[in-house]
């Protein structure tokens, strides 16, 4: 038999990235809509904070096997939520081999 395909599921990619806290993983998932759990019965303010989290461990981690940019097109249309954790990962930049 030839070499393994590589996961093309949302989970196979973030393991590749090096994202493997299930929590963390489940988050990204929501986010990206490929789960078929139902979003966390947690408040407001735990739910943004369990997804700035999972985000800035991602792009971390991303960041940790090579150098990463990362470009935002369309920023002035983002919505206040994507602002938000976006303002929680700047200040994480300077620790990472990462342009924002």
């Amino acid at each position: 038999m030839g070499p393994r395909a590589p996961d093309s599921s949302v989970a196979g990619r973030l393991a590749a990235l090096g994202l493997d806290a299930p929590d963390d993983v489940a988050r990204i998932q929501r986010i990206l809509g490929d789960s078929p759990t139902p979003p966390d019965d947690d408040d407001a303010q735990e739910r943004l904070r369990l997804t700035r989290r999972a985000v800035r461990h991602l792009l971390m981690a991303a960041c940790e096997k090579q150098p990463c940019a990362f470009v935002i097109d369309g920023i002035q249309w983002a919505d206040p939520a994507s602002l938000d954790v976006l303002s929680h990962v700047v200040p994480w930049v300077s620790e990472a081999a990462m342009l924002l």
